[in-house]
């Protein structure tokens, strides 16, 4: 990568150096390197000393003891949902601005975690226009922000208090263009029952007939969008995979006797590209009860190995899991086979991947988002690091909280 450009000139550039970088793709880790920002965008990439003539003079921040690496991205998120002991019942009652508040307050948190990019996986519509006007920022950069808009859910099932219950196929279709009007990249269906927000559904069967599944999917790729399928019976996950979904949020092969991991499906799966998104928080280790660690460490072990694709993703925003998980919750995943390195890659260019936002971000690339953490230490000998914040630049811009002291890094809060 050493040497590659894009042509900004070095008037609008910034240089950011650190004593490592990695890159998000291909494994790469390079020492002594740098990044060069050029207003909202990377220009080049590669070791400090390979720096091309055209970009000698430009601002230097040297990041001493510290580790480049692309913003890392949220799989999976819930902005309307506090984090708090019960979530559902508080979006139940809160009023709509008081669900804004709450996922404005979620992205500030977020971004300063060195998280730039979330994929919303259900909110009740008003959200929408919300999310796309900034959701109450305040001009402070934030973490971009890819949604499904309401779910789509059975009468009465799992998440029905976010809208989206639908008895036939005809209110499936008109949710989904709904959504769509309101700038939804996805469609998030409900296929079988969860355990947090509905006793009149079971998380072990399907909520839906195959046919609906069928034709909601055939719908949303029609409209572009892409469909991520909420699934935790082994029941659920076949009729997931069968309709062509492309990814299968938690995939915990439940039966009502306890787990079945379907080693045909896993194969069909990793023969069609459907990712799992694994949904791990940064309490999973210590997870005894329905889902014990053990059990799903043996789970997503077996995906892994079997080359289902795996997106990194915490569920928050539901009870005991705060926005700004993900960066703690990362070290789990060294449990299931992964290098640190592959965490990282997991958690940015394989995100990105799959979630269809590559090339735009999720590797620092030249013509890329300038989206990029910088956290003191090296991740890839220990991924604990990665809570070790140093700076996070979202589209080129600072992330800074208001009242922080001056630093080392202060000079990254000038516009570039």
């Amino acid at each position: 990568m050493a040497g590659n450009q894009a042509g900004h000139g070095p008037h609008e550039a910034v240089l950011l150096s650190a004593d490592t970088v990695i890159t998000g793709h291909r494994r790469e880790v390079l020492d002594d390197a740098a990044v060069l920002v050029a207003g909202q965008k990377l220009a080049w990439v590669g070791h400090t000393r390979a720096l091309p003539e055209e970009y000698r003079g430009v601002r230097h921040v040297p990041l001493r003891g510290c580790t480049l690496l692309p913003g890392l991205i949220e799989g999976h998120a819930h902005l309307c949902l506090d984090g708090g002991k019960a979530p559902f019942e508080r979006l139940e009652t809160a009023r709509p601005e008081e669900v804004v508040d709450c996922a404005a307050d979620a992205l500030r948190r977020m971004a300063l975690a060195g998280i730039t990019t979330v994929r919303d996986l259900g909110a009740p519509i008003f959200l929408a226009a919300a999310l796309r006007n900034g959701a109450g920022l305040g001009g402070r950069p934030g973490p971009r922000v890819i949604h499904a808009g309401v779910p789509l859910t059975s009468p009465d099932g799992h998440c029905a208090v976010m809208g989206g219950a639908a008895k036939d196929t005809s209110e499936a279709l008109a949710l989904i263009d709904d959504n769509r009007r309101h700038g939804a990249d996805w469609t998030k269906l409900m296929v079988t029952g969860g355990f947090l927000s509905s006793a009149a559904c079971s998380p072990y069967r399907s909520q839906f007939p195959q046919h609906l599944l069928d034709t909601a999917v055939r719908a949303s790729h029609a409209r572009a969008m892409k469909v991520a399928a909420h699934a935790h019976g082994v029941e659920g996950i076949w009729a997931a995979v069968e309709a062509g979904v492309d990814t299968v949020e938690h995939c915990t092969w439940m039966e009502e006797g306890g787990f079945r991991v379907d080693a045909a499906l896993v194969a069909e799966m990793s023969r069609h590209g459907t990712a799992v998104s694994v949904t791990v928080n940064s309490r999973a280790r210590a997870a005894s009860g329905r889902l014990p660690w053990h059990e799903r460490r043996s789970q997503l072990a077996l995906l892994h190995t079997s080359g289902v694709p795996l997106i990194a993703g915490t569920d928050c925003g539901i009870g005991g899991t705060p926005h700004d998980d993900l960066p703690a919750s990362l070290d789990a995943y060294t449990d299931f086979g992964m290098s640190p390195v592959e965490v990282i890659e997991c958690a940015t260019g394989a995100n990105a991947r799959l979630l269809g936002l590559a090339p735009q971000t999720g590797t620092l690339t030249p013509g890329s988002w300038a989206d990029v953490l910088a956290v003191h230490g090296d991740p890839s000998e220990s991924l604990t690091r990665l809570t070790d914040v140093a700076c996070v630049l979202v589209r080129g811009r600072p992330v800074v909280k208001p009242s922080s002291p001056p630093s080392p890094y202060a000079a990254l809060s000038q516009e570039n």
